[in-house]
């Protein structure tokens, strides 16, 4: 089990191998317009696959929306 704060709340998840993707996954957001920031360090998309998040990890997810005038 890995233990993650996600948006500043602490939550668990099952495994021991967890990237960006599965924790974005298990949350249940759609990765298009979102960006990861782990423990200060900045993700795209991109690297969600290849990011790996361990106990203790502190991540931010940020959903950017379009819009404006």
């Amino acid at each position: 089990m890995v233990v993650l704060t996600v948006n500043g709340r602490l939550q668990e998840f099952p495994g021991d191998d967890l990237t960006i993707s599965s924790v974005v996954a298990s949350i249940g957001i759609v990765s298009k317009g979102l960006i990861a920031e782990v423990n200060g360090q900045l993700f795209r998309a991109d690297d969600f696959n290849s990011t790996r998040v361990s106990t203790g990890d502190r991540v931010e997810l940020i959903q950017f929306m379009g819009g404006g005038g």
